[in-house]
């Protein structure tokens, strides 16, 4: 696995379908900046239920649009063009399995982190192929990280050092662009919302090299048989 072509490849597919990847992320950004604006979260007061729910909406929304990406990446490959919504639409159908793999993944990963970080990283490079295993071969959740676990194993090492480089490379422009506004002591919320946006939209550019990665798996190592 030649690591560095699959991330120019996860980019060149990402380029070209920018487009798609922003009518899918734009309601969800509006919606979540719209019920921050309308109902600010003091995190100093996380007793309080209200704060609580308002900030889980993202990690809930979360596997609505993931799925929907997902569908998206893997019907350009197939040379189909689905509508957002009919993204949504099939996406949506693997939504309570992804929600439940994803809080899956966030406690093991979590506890990972707690024992000296490393573990936790290396889960993440294992684990990252999961949602295309859940949302397009309709996998039950741990059927889904068996299969990532398995999939990820030969060039374990390689697909996560393309993974975390790929999360430096989408991380840096948002964070020069923070750094230029304090610099300007820029602060509104129509900054902020642009900001936001930019930086949801780049995120999608691991969901692109992950996804590049499933398609090399399915493509060259169709005969997995290891389990967790």
């Amino acid at each position: 696995m030649d690591i560095f072509k699959i991330i120019q490849e996860s980019w060149n597919y990402y380029a070209r379908h920018i487009q798609g990847v922003f009518l899918i992320m734009i309601p969800v950004i509006a919606i979540v900046d719209l019920f921050y604006a309308l109902n600010p979260v003091d995190f100093e007061d996380m007793s309080n239920a209200q704060g609580i729910m308002i900030s889980l909406i993202p990690f809930v929304l979360l596997p609505l649009y993931q799925a929907a990406l997902v569908v998206l990446f893997q019907s350009r490959y197939d040379g189909a063009t689905l509508t957002t919504s009919q993204c949504y639409n099939f996406g949506s159908q693997a939504f309570v399995r992804l929600l439940v793999m994803y809080i899956l993944m966030g406690i093991a990963i979590l506890f990972g982190m707690m024992l000296l970080i490393i573990p936790g990283i290396y889960l993440i490079g294992r684990l990252c192929l999961a949602e295309f295993y859940c949302v397009l071969e309709k996998k039950t959740y741990t059927q889904a990280l068996s299969s990532s676990w398995a999939a990820t194993k030969e060039h374990q090492w390689p697909i996560l050092g393309g993974y975390l480089l790929v999360a430096l490379l989408q991380a840096m422009p948002t964070y020069f662009i923070s750094i230029l506004l304090n610099v300007l002591e820029i602060d509104n919320m129509v900054v902020d919302f642009f900001v936001g946006a930019i930086s949801s939209v780049l995120l999608v550019l691991i969901t692109a090299y992950t996804f590049r990665v499933y398609s090399f798996v399915k493509d060259n190592e169709p005969k997995i048989t290891e389990a967790v």
